[in-house]
């Protein structure tokens, strides 16, 4: 399956404040407040549909949207040279095979858009053993653990990482990964790692 990428639009973003998802998973659904809504049109998302029908698949943030408070705490957010991800699928796509696929369509979005960055980052809940398996077929591997608040909750999170190779113009770069789900709405932001090549980023743009 091929998938556009786009900025996410007001219809894309109603669409994904609607999506529920059944337990343990129901912490990464969103709301339809304002509040949220107004979230998902000014910061950094952006939809992937299905080339060919326009059905809307699952979307990708970058920056800000994509952190959670915990992680400021223990300082995963402090070096500028990472660009922090986050990604989410509808919930009739979780669990058959389409992460793999989205991740690979996100990794070219952001050679194309984003080559000057060393990194790029984002965490997974501990318990979405889903996720952490799709990311560990990718090679990725675990690393820190933290807890973040989610809904007067605290959640643990893994961070997880990797190296990938032969980007862009086939020079190797060093990327980190730490995975963060789906969780990246109003509600979860309620308030690096490895060495990095002389030619990273050295701060966000």
């Amino acid at each position: 399956m091929k998938f556009k990428i786009s900025k996410l639009s007001e219809t894309n973003a109603l669409s994904i404040s609607n999506w529920k998802y059944p337990a343990p998973y129901e912490i990464y659904s969103f709301s339809t407040t304002k509040e949220v809504i107004n979230e998902l049109l000014t910061e950094d998302y952006y939809s992937l549909e299905d080339y060919q029908t326009n059905e809307l698949i699952g979307y990708f943030c970058l920056g800000n949207a994509a952190r959670v408070p915990g992680g400021y705490h223990i300082g995963i957010y402090s070096d500028d040279s990472s660009l922090d991800i986050g990604l989410g699928l509808h919930p009739d796509y979780t669990g058959k095979g389409y992460g793999n696929i989205l991740m690979e369509h996100i990794f070219e979005f952001i050679q194309q858009n984003h080559p000057d960055y060393c990194a790029v980052q984002l965490v997974v809940a501990s318990f979405n053993k889903r996720a952490i398996n799709v990311y560990k077929k990718a090679g990725f591997t675990e690393n820190t653990r933290f807890f973040s608040p989610v809904s007067n909750n605290e959640i643990e999170f893994i961070q997880m990482k990797t190296n990938l190779k032969n980007l862009g113009n086939g020079l190797v770069k060093t990327i980190t990964l730490s995975f963060y789900f789906v969780l990246v709405s109003a509600f979860a932001r309620t308030s690096q790692f490895g060495p990095l090549t002389a030619s990273c980023k050295t701060r966000l743009s």
